[in-house]
């Protein structure tokens, strides 16, 4: 028999007391992030299909051995940067033998560098 099931959102406000011009500065400063968040994004996209272009034309000249070794051209730089992470997989740990409690005790929490996040209201499509 099917269950019936209900889903929840809870939404806190805080209420401000900011003087006018409190307020308009941080609106200001809210577009402006807002607008340069957008030109950020546009220009990270560029240059990515720009880097994909770059890699298609050493291959199109047969020159990929001249990509990974490194290259100039007219003072610009070329690479190809390869690179590995290692990983370790605790479940697999565990499998092998380690126990559950020797991870817990070598396992250490950092915080993160505190930031400020700006998010603009979402904007109507036209």
């Amino acid at each position: 028999m099917p269950r019936a099931t209900i889903t929840a959102t809870v939404t806190a406000t805080t209420d401000l007391k900011l003087s006018t011009t409190v307020k308009a500065m941080l609106v200001t400063r809210a577009r402006e992030h807002a607008k340069l968040a957008k030109v950020i994004s546009e220009a990270e996209k560029r240059q990515k299909r720009i880097k994909k272009e770059t890699e298609e034309l050493f291959m199109k000249e047969k020159q990929g051995k001249a990509l990974s070794d490194g290259c100039d051209v007219d003072g610009f730089k070329f690479k190809m940067v390869c690179g590995q992470r290692s990983v370790l997989d605790k479940t697999l740990l565990v499998e092998l033998g380690c126990e559950q409690e020797w991870l817990d005790e070598a396992t250490t929490t950092e915080d993160n560098e505190p930031y400020i996040k700006i998010t603009a209201p979402k904007e109507e499509k036209e």
